[in-house]
């Protein structure tokens, strides 16, 4: 199984990365996670993944309160 937290650089912020930051627990992470979708978004409105994207952040802020 690969190790994520290895990895040099940002994780494409999918669904998964985003879902799996939330249940990390992690405050700093979620943070982290949470600018780095956004500025994805940004960046790339046609992309295949930009709903699923969406669609997780939406759900993380949506569970934080934001």
């Amino acid at each position: 199984m690969e190790n994520r937290e290895s990895h040099v650089g940002p994780i494409m912020p999918y669904g998964l990365a985003i879902r799996e930051a939330q249940a990390s627990g992690d405050a700093a992470r979620i943070q982290q996670t949470t600018e780095h979708a956004r500025r994805w978004l940004q960046d790339n409105a046609g992309h295949e993944k930009h709903g699923e994207v969406q669609a997780a952040l939406r759900e993380l802020e949506e569970s934080r309160g934001s």
